[in-house]
């Protein structure tokens, strides 16, 4: 039996369908989370990963089992401090080490460019993303409180 192999590159303009595909599966699992629907309203409404593809200062990384895209990370930065926009693993595919691929990718993108800071988001209803980005050393740095009117 041949071992599966696990990476992560900068996502290619041939990528786009399928990364397409993972950000609209990605929405509607973040959507009924604790904080998702507002995060999604508010923080991206005019964000797709199509329109961050290719933009300056930005990078989107494939996560791949084998071949197969099976998830992405999306990260910008501005000075001295890189963003995680966006970072989804297909359910499916999740602890098997796709995600810390796109996170080690991640890191050393926000090096090469000399930032100093990393930071993502995690919302209060996904103790999964906060404990993975923890795993990494990501602690929180400030906490967004919310009222809905």
């Amino acid at each position: 039996m041949t071992p599966i192999e696990i990476s992560a590159r900068v996502a290619t303009t041939d990528d786009l369908p399928r990364l397409r595909s993972l950000e609209a599966e990605a929405r509607e699992t973040v959507r009924p989370v604790r904080g998702g629907a507002v995060h999604l309203d508010v923080d991206g409404v005019e964000w797709t990963l199509s329109t961050r593809f290719g933009s300056p200062n930005v990078v989107v990384f494939a996560g791949l089992i084998d071949d197969a895209v099976i998830g992405y990370a999306v990260l910008s930065s501005a000075a001295t401090a890189a963003q995680i926009e966006a970072i989804y693993v297909e359910p499916e595919a999740r602890e098997l080490g796709v995600g810390e691929e796109l996170l080690n990718q991640a890191i050393a993108w926000a090096r090469g460019r000399s930032c100093t800071t990393l930071d993502a988001v995690a919302l209060p209803g996904d103790r999964h993303t906060k404990n993975f980005f923890e795993t990494f050393g990501m602690v929180a740095r400030a906490i967004t409180v919310s009222r809905s009117l």
